[in-house]
C-alpha cells in the first residue's frame, strides 16, 4: 500500500504525455477517469459515457475528446487507483472491449492526431496483437476455448509470427472441439 504522506507530488506538466494525444491513446489507456477534468460543456457535446458499455466507457470518450482538445498531463500521480480480482476491468468478458474501441477509432479517425502526429503502423499492429492476445489468454485459461480461439485468431492477423498465439489457437481448437462436444452430450 501507498501512503499519500510518502509520495512527492509534482504538478508541472508532463509535455510527453501532453497535447494532441489521440495517437498515444490508440497505444496506451494512460488516462484514468478519476484524474480527468475539463469544462462540463465539452463533456456534453460528446455525448459523455456510452452507457451501452459495461467497461470502457472512459477510453471510448478519451478517444474522442482527443480528436477535438489537447489534453495536459501532471507529471506526478494526483490519485491513487486501487484493483483486486473483484474489479470490474478485472471480470473475463465475452467481448474484448478495450480492442473494440481501438479499432473503432482507427476505422473512424485513422492513426493521426488533429496536430499530425501519428501512431506507427507496427506499433498499432503490436497493440492489437497484445490485447488480443490478453484476452484470448484469459478465456483459455479462466473462461470458453472457442472464446480463447477467437482472440487468438485475431492476434495473429495482426502479428502473424506471433508463434504463442499459433500455439495457443491449437491448444483452443481442441478445448473449444471438446467445449462441443461436452455441450452435445448434455
Amino acid at each position: 500500500p501507498v501512503e499519500l504522506s510518502q509520495t512527492e507530488y509534482d504538478a508541472s506538466i508532463d509535455d510527453n504525455k501532453s497535447g494532441w494525444v489521440y495517437h498515444q491513446l490508440l497505444l496506451d489507456v494512460a488516462t484514468h477517469t478519476c484524474a480527468l477534468a475539463g469544462p462540463t460543456e465539452l463533456f456534453v457535446r460528446h455525448g459523455g459515457f456510452r452507457e451501452d458499455l459495461p467497461i470502457g466507457e472512459d477510453y471510448d470518450l478519451w478517444l474522442r475528446l482527443s480528436q477535438e482538445v489537447p489534453f495536459y498531463a501532471q507529471r506526478g500521480f494526483a490519485v491513487l487507483y486501487r484493483q483486486h480480482e473483484a474489479s470490474t476491468t478485472r471480470q473475463l468478458r465475452a467481448r474484448n472491449f478495450e480492442y473494440e474501441r481501438v479499432t473503432e477509432a482507427l476505422q473512424r479517425w485513422g492513426r493521426r492526431s488533429p496536430d499530425g502526429s501519428e501512431a506507427h503502423k507496427r506499433a498499432i499492429k503490436q497493440r492489437l496483437a497484445s490485447m488480443s492476445f490478453g484476452h484470448g489468454y484469459g478465456h483459455f485459461h479462466r473462461g470458453s476455448k472457442r472464446t480463447a480461439l477467437r482472440s487468438m485468431v485475431a492476434a495473429v492477423r495482426h502479428r502473424p509470427l506471433m508463434v504463442k498465439a499459433w500455439m495457443y489457437i491449437a491448444a483452443s481448437s481442441v478445448g473449444a472441439a471438446l467445449e462441443q462436444r461436452s455441450t452435445e452430450i448434455k
